[in-house]
């Protein structure tokens, strides 16, 4: 622990230039040096909140208060000062530091931190408040991706639903093989998306759903390119005819996803790139031009 957070060298209570004093508590016995800043606190508030701060602070580690009299001063080299002021503030009973109404990106950075040091609870009496916010409609994608977290964290099942499905639909696979939502979002890459395997999850969501969608287009290739004709539409009873029918269909197929998505992905899902959206937007829009020269292809659609 001493390792990942640090103790300072410092022998003495006055801040280095580079460092804003906050006092959090004017008179607290403690010192936490955090990016730019370093606030004044009283232990024994982190303690009475934080199984993770009462271990730190009062076991044997160097974060220890010092026995020599010194200054007692402890970095937390990365935590970002603003969620820190916050949390300590609302450990401390200062709740005007605390935004009714913060950006979805601010929210997330702090329940991060919340949740390092096992306090999330304190946040309970903003949390309707802060999931208004994350719960916004057509919100951008990195802000999709953070109130997933955000709803995992606070128990927001109706909204970590929704996110999950909206990542799951929109995700695709770049040249890397890796899994992205919007312009560059790696999903690999979010150490906080929620529960442990939220990755998994939507990676599973999406290739069932894509599944579904390319296994008709599959069936369809399939049963018109068997020796047998499958055509049957306007009483042709002339194999020739039908066998002439079932391929221009499937020519129509073939042709319409090569424009849109470029192929007919295989069934095998994990190796389809494009979105569930856009598969889906291909299909309906190939099966449409199928069913202008030929409405007995509506099976097609209909079991999409």
């Amino acid at each position: 622990m001493a390792a990942e957070l640090g103790t300072s060298n410092a022998n003495t209570e006055t801040a280095p230039s580079e460092l804003t004093t906050v006092d959090i508590d004017p008179e607290g016995d403690l010192l936490i040096d955090a990016d730019f800043c370093r606030f004044r606190v009283c232990s024994n508030a982190l303690r009475r909140q934080s199984p993770v701060w009462k271990q730190m602070l009062f076991g044997p580690w160097k974060e220890a208060k010092p026995t020599d009299g010194s200054a007692w001063i402890v970095e937390f080299p990365d935590d970002p000062a603003d969620p820190l002021q916050i949390l300590l503030s609302i450990i401390h009973g200062k709740f005007d530091p605390v935004p009714p109404h913060p950006t979805v990106s601010r929210i997330h950075s702090i329940l991060i931190l919340a949740h390092k040091y096992d306090i999330t609870g304190i946040a309970r009496p903003w949390c309707s408040q802060w999931l208004q916010v994350a719960g916004e409609l057509n919100p951008p994608a990195a802000n999709v991706v953070e109130s997933l977290y955000i709803a995992w964290e606070l128990g927001d099942e109706y909204l970590f639903a929704l996110r999950l499905e909206q990542i799951s639909l929109q995700a695709r696979i770049d040249s890397e093989g890796r899994l992205v939502y919007g312009e560059n979002i790696v999903l690999e890459d979010e150490i906080h998306l929620g529960p442990h395997d939220a990755l998994e999850t939507i990676s599973a969501i999406r290739m069932a759903l894509l599944k579904q969608l390319i296994a008709p287009v599959h069936n369809t290739l399939e049963a018109r390119m068997k020796e047998k004709p499958f055509c049957t539409l306007g009483g042709y009873y002339d194999d020739t005819a039908r066998r002439v029918c079932d391929a221009a269909v499937i020519g129509c197929i073939y042709r319409g996803m090569r424009q849109t998505i470029g192929g007919i992905p295989p069934r095998s899902t994990t190796d389809t790139k494009v979105t569930v959206v856009e598969l889906a937007s291909s299909l309906f829009r190939t099966v449409e031009e199928v069913l202008t020269m030929h409405s007995g292809s509506a099976d097609l659609l209909s079991s999409i």
